[in-house]
């Protein structure tokens, strides 16, 4: 059996392991949305393709988290190079500080939104939208592992680039 010896350094790899930067939004219940909420995302990934599934990992520490596993549902938005700047508009510390609480919306909210659909809100700045419905949850340390199934998705803009967020190191965002 394999133990390890050097945290540090499967750490260091764990770290070089590319992923996207979404944010999740959760439609509240109030008309002008100042109930929903944002949040900037980076673990998540497919894991099926019939139906089609993702799972997204969620720090448990993060506010509100419960609020937006009970709705049944969420927005993700796939943001892109020419989106990067709505990074600044959920998180004040732009890429150095991922865990940060939601962002309340309201609509005028300089984010482009234009509405909302089931479950999220739509921005139509981002590079991509997608409406998941939870399938499944589990807590298998200190995140939670939610597995989605992509109900909807619009590509907004299909000349825009994905962001890709690569960490120092498996430790923290």
């Amino acid at each position: 059996m394999l133990t390890s010896s050097s945290p540090q350094i499967q750490a260091k790899a764990v770290g070089k392991i590319p992923s996207g930067l979404l944010l999740l939004s959760s439609r509240g219940t109030k008309s002008d949305y100042s109930d929903s909420h944002v949040l900037l995302v980076s673990w998540v990934q497919q894991v099926s393709f019939k139906p089609l599934l993702l799972t997204l990992a969620l720090n448990r520490s993060r506010e509100n988290i419960d609020l937006l596993l009970t709705r049944g549902g969420f927005g993700l938005h796939v943001l892109g190079e020419e989106s990067r700047s709505l990074i600044s508009r959920v998180s004040k510390t732009g890429l150095k500080e991922l865990n940060l609480p939601p962002l309340e919306l309201s609509p005028p909210d300089g984010l482009g939104n234009s509405g909302s659909s089931e479950f999220g809100l739509k921005l139509p700045s981002t590079l991509a939208d997608m409406e998941c419905a939870i399938q499944a949850t589990y807590q298998p340390g200190d995140h939670i592992l939610v597995v989605c199934e992509v109900l909807q998705e619009h590509i907004h803009n299909s000349k825009d680039k994905p962001l890709v967020h690569i960490r120092a190191h498996g430790l923290g965002y």
